[in-house]
């Protein structure tokens, strides 16, 4: 019997070291994150998949709200990235700027307009 306690308490040192880690690298006590709570009325591993389920929903109607204005952005991201390209391989002394630009505008493409690309 003690074998079960023995790791249970590894294990709660284990998290507690995490958590304290994740707190004093971001400054964030996910203890007091209202998910948190319902994480910990979990009885099973269905209520977890439950929990997970209403966030992934949340978060699609969230990005969705969204969807019009992401659209109408893409176009307008699309031009200055091309432009930022021509931009950068024109002005030398600021190529490196807009090479940076280039970057960022080009993961944002990809993530937000994947079909622009």
């Amino acid at each position: 019997m003690s074998l079960p306690t023995a790791s249970s308490a590894i294990f709660q040192s284990v998290l507690d070291a995490a958590l304290d880690s994740y707190f004093k690298q971001t400054g964030v006590d996910i203890t007091k994150h209202p998910s948190a709570e319902k994480l910990q009325n979990c009885h099973s591993p269905e209520d977890v998949i439950q929990l997970l389920s209403e966030g992934e929903t949340a978060f699609k109607d969230y990005r969705d709200k969204y969807r019009d204005l992401i659209d109408h952005l893409c176009p307008v991201v699309r031009i200055v990235y091309a432009v930022s390209g021509i931009l950068g391989d024109a002005f030398q002394p600021t190529k490196a700027i807009f090479v940076g630009i280039n970057v960022l505008l080009s993961v944002r493409i990809s993530h937000l307009c994947p079909s622009y690309l």
